[in-house]
């Protein structure tokens, strides 16, 4: 079954259960995250590596607005919910400023395969690496 996301790409990863706070400024993210409030609505954050928006990302919900700026822009509180697949991305959503995709949503299993974990652990250096984050990694994957 697919669902409608709208979409906030960025050069980033988020997880599910993660926090993420956002300095909104754009005016299609202002619109995104107006209708999030208005609506009760989630968005979606795909990365967004070498000018292409990667097939896979976090739905988000939106959990506070911390500050409203007189410039329009504004600081959210958001956490990640659940992993989604892209299967048709829709650059501008119609009648809208934002980008949205129709999407498929994944089921994330708490269940560990330590084999798997590893290779996560090594993809997930190497995409930091890539993306110069300066983010803590687990060491093994016993620890996650």
């Amino acid at each position: 079954m697919t669902d409608f996301l709208p979409l906030f790409p960025l050069k980033l990863v988020v997880y599910p259960g993660e926090s993420l706070n956002l300095h909104i400024f754009e005016p299609r993210y202002k619109q995104l995250i107006r209708e999030c409030e208005e609506n009760n609505i989630t968005f979606g954050i795909p990365g967004f590596i070498n000018s292409e928006v990667m097939n896979f990302g976090t739905e988000m919900e939106l959990l506070s607005v911390e500050k409203r700026y007189d410039s329009g822009e504004i600081d959210i509180k958001t956490r990640g919910l659940d992993i989604f697949k892209i299967k048709e991305y829709y650059r501008v959503t119609p009648n809208k400023l934002y980008a949205g995709a129709d999407i498929e949503r994944l089921e994330n299993s708490n269940e560990k395969d330590l084999e798997l974990n590893e290779a996560i652990l090594n993809n997930l250096s190497e995409l930091y690496s890539v993306l110069n984050v300066k983010k803590p990694i687990p060491k093994n994957g016993h620890s996650f």
